[in-house]
Order: C-alpha cells, then sequence, then structure tokens
C-alpha cells in the first residue's frame, strides 16, 4: 500500500504517481489525498484515478498538518495489503524500488526496512548528494540497534524509501501513539517509531528514492520554532537509543555531531530571515544557552566526527557574523552584547578542540 497527501503539488503530483505506475512490480493500491489544495491538484488526481484503478483518491476539504494520523489510521484498517509506503508529492522511486524492497525483507524476515537515497535538485535534477551503503545493514538483535546506530540513522531521515509492514504502521498510528502536532521531524520520528516497534530490520543500501529539495519548502523556510523542533528530534534520537539500553561514550558523541550539524542549517537561516532583529537575538540566545548545546561545545569528542573538530570554526562563524550585522544589532546593543558574551564564554574553555 502507497500513501501521498498532496498540497497545491499540480507541478510535481504527476511524476510521483507515474513512479509508482512504473514499478516492474504491479500487484499495489496507491492512496492519494488531496489535502487541501488550491489549484489543480485534485483535477490531475481525479484524471489519474480514472487512468488506473489502483490509484484511490481521498480528498481533504481543508490542509492540515496532521492529515496522515487522522486519515491514514482507517486505509490500514481497510487494506489486504502486507506492507505500508509513503512518497511526497514531489519525488519518485526509482522503478526497481517494489520489487528490490519485497524481495529484500520476505528472504530476511523483516518487519521494516528502509533503503538509500538521492537528494536532487528540485530546480536543476541535478544529483546533490547520494545516501547509500555498499553493502546492506541488519539490525536483528536488540544489541545492533545500538552498535550499529553511526551507521544506519541516516537511513531512518522521512517516512519515504520506507517498508513497514501493516501491523506495525497500524500500532504506530494508534490514536494513542499519533503525535499531537506537526514538527520538522515528525516523520522521522514515525520511522523511529517503527524501528523500535520492530523485531527484525534492515537497510537495503542502494539509492532507490528521489528526494527533491526547494528553499521554499515548508521544511527548508521555517524559522520560528525550527530550533525547537532540532531539538525535539536530538531529544528523540536519544530516547530512541535509551529505548534498547544504556548510550555509549561513541554513541553521545553521535548525537552531539548530528546536533552541531542541525545548527549548521539553523543558525544561517536565523541569520538570514526577516525577522525583526529583536526576535533573532531572542532565537540565537535560546540556542547558545541551551544546556544540550553546551554540552556539545564542552564535549572532548571522537576524532572521527570532523564537524566537531571544527566547533572552535562554527563559533568563529557566528561571532563573525554578528559582528558584520553590528549596525542591524545597534538599535538591541544590550541583547547584542549578552549573546557575544555567550558566544565566547564557549569559545574560551569550555571545550578543548583536539
Amino acid at each position: 500500500m502507497v500513501v501521498t497527501f498532496a498540497y497545491n503539488a499540480e507541478k510535481t503530483i504527476e511524476r510521483a504517481v507515474h513512479s509508482i505506475l512504473s514499478q516492474s512490480y504491479g500487484n499495489w493500491e496507491y492512496h492519494l489525498f488531496n489535502n487541501g489544495s488550491q489549484d489543480d491538484t485534485q483535477k490531475i488526481i481525479s484524471r489519474l484515478c480514472d487512468s488506473d484503478s489502483r490509484i484511490i483518491s481521498h480528498e481533504i476539504e481543508e490542509n492540515t498538518l496532521l492529515a496522515g494520523g487522522i486519515y491514514v489510521p482507517d486505509v490500514l484498517k481497510a487494506t489486504d495489503c502486507e506492507w505500508f509506503c509513503w512518497i511526497d508529492a514531489d519525488d519518485e522511486y526509482k522503478p526497481d524500488f517494489f520489487i528490490k524492497m519485497l524481495d529484500f525483507v520476505k528472504s530476511n524476515r523483516l518487519d521494516a526496512a528502509a533503503c538509500g537515497y538521492d537528494r536532487i535538485d528540485g530546480f536543476t535534477g541535478k544529483l546533490i548528494k547520494r545516501k547509500s551503503n555498499d553493502g546492506n545493514i541488519f539490525l536483528l538483535e536488540r544489541q545492533d540497534f545500538l552498535d550499529k546506530f553511526i551507521q544506519y540513522r541516516g537511513f531512518t531521515i522521512g517516512l519515504w524509501g520506507k517498508f513497514i509492514s501493516i501491523p506495525v504502521m497500524a500500532d504506530i498510528l494508534d490514536p494513542q501513539r499519533v503525535l499531537d502536532k506537526w514538527e520538522n521531524f515528525s516523520d522521522t520520528q514515525i520511522t523511529l517509531k517503527s524501528f523500535r516497534l520492530a523485531k527484525r530490520v534492515g537497510i537495503y543500501g542502494e539509492a532507490l528514492y528521489k528526494y527533491y529539495i526547494y528553499p521554499k519548502s515548508l521544511s527548508n523556510s521555517l524559522v520560528v520554532g525550527r530550533y525547537e523542533m532540532d531539538m525535539s528530534y536530538y531529544r528523540a534520537l536519544r530516547s530512541y537509543l535509551l529505548y534498547y539500553g544504556e548510550i555509549s561514550k561513541l554513541n553521545e558523541d553521535f548525537l552531539c555531531a548530528v546536533l552541531l550539524s542541525l545548527l549548521d542549517e539553523t543558525v544561517p537561516m536565523v541569520f538570514n530571515s526577516e525577522l525583526a532583529v529583536v526576535d533573532k537575538l531572542e532565537i540565537l540566545s535560546k540556542i547558545f544557552n541551551d544546556a544540550n548545546v553546551a554540552e556539545m561545545f564542552n564535549r572532548e569528542a571522537d576524532p572521527q566526527f570532523h564537524n566537531l573538530a571544527g566547533r572552535s570554526d562554527f563559533l568563529n562563524n557566528v561571532m563573525d557574523r554578528l559582528s558584520a550585522q553590528a549596525r542591524e544589532f545597534s538599535a538591541v546593543q544590550a541583547d547584542a552584547a549578552k549573546l557575544a558574551e555567550i558566544l565566547k564564554r564557549l569559545q574560551d574553555g569550555h571545550y578543548n578542540d583536539k
């Protein structure tokens, strides 16, 4: 069973649907939800449904970010399919995704699986980055989920590119479990829950999904609340690992590296945003006053995590941005000075760059 929620996706929805129609394995059903679109998305969906009976149309009158948790449980109850699969309305699967993943999960008796993926520039179609692995990764024993975390964490991003058994997915979307608000990593948190509920999980190393990136998408343009979402994801990763047992120093180091990579995206977005200066300073002060962030800068981490080795460069860049925009921040000079003091304190001996 395949599911897509489309909102104002008239320019991309056909690409997503045709990637399912083009699969070399054809025994599937596709539930296509128009999530309150204001453009011609519904007309396109209706036309596609008329062309293939395996596509089932669902129309939601008003757009909601929580639509998946509201509408998917009923679809799961009604289906005879064994597996749940998600595709975003602006992405696509490679033609052999179904056949390869079905063979992978069945031959290894898996309850959930993920594949590699390509990040594609939505405007040029050029490959930005490929996430893949030379071989497959198997999480078959409880200890595997801890010991191999660094290897497979990057494959848990998003709900797309996954094969999840219907019973596991139905358990996740039980009304008592559904997230009560949308967050930037909500779909990734669902994937983490599916891995935790599954007894046997596999990572298929080949890149079989194409994830298209657009600068003005919600996840790439959200500024207010983004830091809180970053921290929510960081806490979700910690909680996930703690479910399996004590977190090793290496995994703690890795979590710090993940946190820094999140901040490396969020902090420039704050500086570059059109927010009022006082709001920018408030967000930046929250970030660098956070105890988890301070711990990340304080930590003597394993040198294999290269971004942690460059923490001083990261802080220097933030301080340089603050200095370069001194005129902008002059209206709230006292607050800017406080932020500079926080950054300097982190820089002057709260961790050793090794």
